[in-house]
């Protein structure tokens, strides 16, 4: 079977590949900093939702040492880690599975974060 030549040069046109730009929000530190970005809003939100009978100091003195109590942060992590889910099915259902792994991630140290204020300190 015969190829055609292309009219340009000599390589046959089944030969070339279309090449796809790569997608500009398919970045894995990009995924990872909107993670971080939307556990710090869940946390805000949570505040929102649940705790407004503290003030929004008192509130931030949660997650310092020393204070309050740990309980209530953890909670507080625990909960604004479901707002992770939003970017992470945004980026699944696009495909931009370099963004997903850094919404993984970020999620991942979340959970760290949370195993610390929950068990050890």
């Amino acid at each position: 079977m015969h190829s055609e030549l292309n009219p340009l040069g000599n390589i046959p046109t089944r030969a070339r590949r279309v090449e796809k730009k790569a997608a500009p929000l398919n970045k894995m530190l990009l995924g990872f900093l909107i993670g971080l970005m939307t556990g710090i809003i869940g946390v805000l939100l949570v505040y929102i939702i649940l705790y407004q009978k503290y003030t929004f100091e008192s509130y931030v003195d949660l997650f310092l040492p020393g204070k309050i109590s740990y309980a209530l942060a953890g909670k507080s992590i625990s909960l604004a880690m479901i707002f992770n889910l939003l970017p992470f099915y945004l980026f699944l259902n696009k495909k931009y599975y370099l963004a997903t792994k850094g919404v993984i991630f970020a999620t991942g140290l979340l959970g760290i974060l949370f195993i610390l204020y929950k068990f050890v300190w």
